[in-house]
């Protein structure tokens, strides 16, 4: 893992922000979104782990929520559409086939088992 992150997109499990914390490089902006990854603690985290190594590398943890960025939705979804058309960006699907599956898919969610988008098949596709 390189020593020099300089982003950190904080919806991750609790063992992986941990980890990336240590590694965090001065200045380094660490967007929040969501919280899935905290429905299933029994006690609530009150304050997250690791954030010793905050104060002395000037780290900023600020929240992300996606309404705030609604009015540039067409231009950030062509410009993703466009970086995936280059290989700049690339992505995983976790795909799960049988829409009698859809309960145990929803579960994972909250289990931390999928990994990128989770995405269920629910069948045939008949419009092609």
């Amino acid at each position: 893992m390189s020593a020099r992150h300089r982003r950190l997109f904080r919806e991750c499990r609790r063992q992986t922000l941990g980890a990336v914390c240590e590694h965090l490089a001065l200045g380094a902006r660490v967007p929040v979104c969501g919280r899935i990854v905290e429905y299933n603690f029994s006690e609530p985290e009150i304050v997250p782990r690791n954030l010793r190594f905050f104060i002395p590398k000037r780290v900023r943890m600020q929240g992300l929520p996606v309404y705030d960025f609604y009015h540039r939705w067409l231009k950030g979804l062509a410009r993703l559409a466009e970086w995936i058309k280059t290989g700049a960006l690339k992505y995983k699907e976790d795909k799960v086939e049988g829409i009698e599956n859809m309960s145990a898919v929803f579960l994972k969610l909250f289990q931390g088992k999928n990994f990128g988008k989770l995405l269920v098949k629910a069948g045939k596709d008949t419009t092609a």
